[in-house]
């Protein structure tokens, strides 16, 4: 949120102006620590902090916008093939402002059920290969959408985490 950002940039500006004001004041001879050396640190911390701060709202306002449009997200692989994955897919993708997912393809639970999602995704392969598929498609995130009769599959797709080792 901007309150997070600003606070964060609150705090980075602090530290760089301590460290940016240390090294000048180390630098200096011991009689120049006066007053009036002393109160040039507001000034410092308010062209910092605004330079900062307008990068930050800059830089953060373009990224969000090209995210909300669909142009940048993170590659999500949707694991299911059955009515409900088909349902999160549509409701996801008719979405008016993105939620950041690009999704690269499926991986199905059953082979043998019924697919809804050919045509729409590609077809990566079994989620008991999720480990390869992450790893070959360089996936970021992945949304499980799995049918109530699916739920002993669980155990098994939340099981330890897989490391792509980027």
């Amino acid at each position: 949120s901007m309150v997070t950002l600003m606070g964060k940039t609150i705090f980075a500006s602090v530290m760089g102006c301590i460290v940016i004001f240390g090294v000048v004041m180390y630098s200096s001879s011991p009689l120049y620590y006066d007053l009036q050396t002393l109160s040039a640190f507001p000034l410092l911390f308010g062209m910092y902090f605004m330079i900062t701060a307008v990068a930050r709202i800059i830089l953060g306002t373009h990224i969000i916008k090209k995210l909300n449009n669909w142009e940048i997200g993170f590659r999500t692989l949707l694991i299911g093939n059955k009515l409900s994955a088909k349902y999160l897919f549509d409701e996801m993708t008719s979405q008016k402002i993105s939620a950041g997912n690009l999704f690269v393809g499926y991986a199905s639970l059953n082979e043998a059920a019924d697919c809804f999602l050919k045509g729409h995704l590609p077809h990566l392969g079994s989620f008991r290969n999720l480990a390869a598929i992450v790893k070959t498609h360089e996936i970021e995130e992945t949304i499980i959408a799995i049918e109530h009769d699916e739920h002993d599959h669980l155990p098994l797709l939340l099981g330890p985490p897989i490391v792509t080792g980027k």
